[in-house]
């Protein structure tokens, strides 16, 4: 089979255009029948790893087993030769890493009401990946390792989902496995990551907090000039509250993101309670959103604009009114 998918039929699946490349995977649009889905293609140094492609295999068979909104579901499995291509259901959205750009682009904070509420999405959904059972009631111990705002998702309906379950897991697996250096985003790390530490699902809280801790300020939590640099601040960081970079930021919103930020795990929350404690911020009196800022700032400009456009209107009655110029 051809490196460029893009025409390819598999099975009734069509393969149209190239979306993204990423770091273990190619992703595409893709039809089945009238349905939509993405096409996540393994990069082909994977794809012809026999230790990756059986743990691979293992984990989509866990993760396929999730039904969640917050999860974004695996349709089917597909292995032409030397490939592995994953059927993934589509999402109409935006990652949380575009968020983050679209911001920066701007240089406007993203506003702090959806903010909470797209985080309690995404701890709902790592409450019920860490606490899912096999037909036994047997935990099946999933931890995602690698939550971070481009494995992050606002639907464009309302609510959040996670990415990239059963990739990142695999490429964990095999890393500990071989040896070889610790798998994940290096700004993104948690401190057990960077030890090369068992990693339960407490690593999963402190990357949301990481990813929480950005979203609010815009800035990551985690800096260093090379991927070293960064596996050392995360094996000791520095937790910085957020409030010293926005002002909007509430104390007990401060120590949310502190806790998830602790260096033991067991001094983290659950992401149970880190949903619980985001919900709860929805009414919180010393709130107040980047939307409440964002529409006085609005207000304000629509009087400048109004008050601008009646001194135009009453010049041109004038002898010496000048050409309005546009840009």
């Amino acid at each position: 089979m051809s490196r460029l998918l893009s025409g390819r039929a598999f099975d009734s699946l069509v393969v149209d255009e190239l979306l993204a490349n990423g770091g273990m995977a190619e992703i595409y649009a893709a039809r089945h029948g009238s349905t939509a889905v993405v096409v996540k293609r393994v990069h082909p140094h994977l794809a012809r790893d026999p230790d990756f492609v059986a743990m691979f295999e293992d984990e989509i068979r866990i993760t396929a087993r999730l039904r969640h909104r917050g999860i974004v579901a695996v349709l089917d499995v597909l292995r032409p030769p030397d490939e592995v291509l994953l059927v993934l259901e589509r999402v109409d959205g935006v990652d949380l890493r575009t968020e983050l750009t679209r911001a920066h682009d701007v240089a406007a904070p993203l506003d702090i009401a959806a903010v909470l509420s797209c985080m309690h999405h995404v701890a709902e959904a790592l409450a019920y990946v860490h606490s899912a059972t096999d037909d036994h009631e047997v935990g099946l111990g999933i931890v995602h390792r690698d939550i971070s705002p481009g494995n992050l998702m606002a639907r464009a309906g309302g609510g959040a989902c996670i990415l990239d379950f059963g990739v990142a897991r695999a490429a964990a697996r095999v890393a500990k496995t071989t040896g070889s250096i610790t798998k994940g985003k290096p700004s993104y790390l948690s401190p057990e990551q960077a030890s090369m530490d068992a990693v339960g699902p407490l690593s999963d809280v402190y990357q949301l907090g990481l990813v929480l801790f950005e979203l609010l300020t815009g800035q990551r939590a985690l800096v260093g000039r090379s991927p070293l640099d960064l596996m050392r601040a995360a094996v000791r960081p520095i937790a910085v509250p957020p409030s010293t970079l926005r002002a909007d930021v509430v104390p007990e919103l401060d120590e949310l993101v502190r806790a998830m930020r602790a260096i033991d795990p067991r001094e983290r929350p659950t992401a149970e309670r880190v949903a619980a404690a985001l919900l709860g911020f929805r009414d919180h009196p010393g709130m107040r959103s980047a939307a409440d800022l964002g529409a006085e700032q609005q207000r304000r400009e629509a009087v400048a604009r109004r008050d601008r456009a009646l001194e135009l209107a009453a010049g041109l009655d004038d002898d010496d009114t000048q050409p309005i110029r546009t840009r």
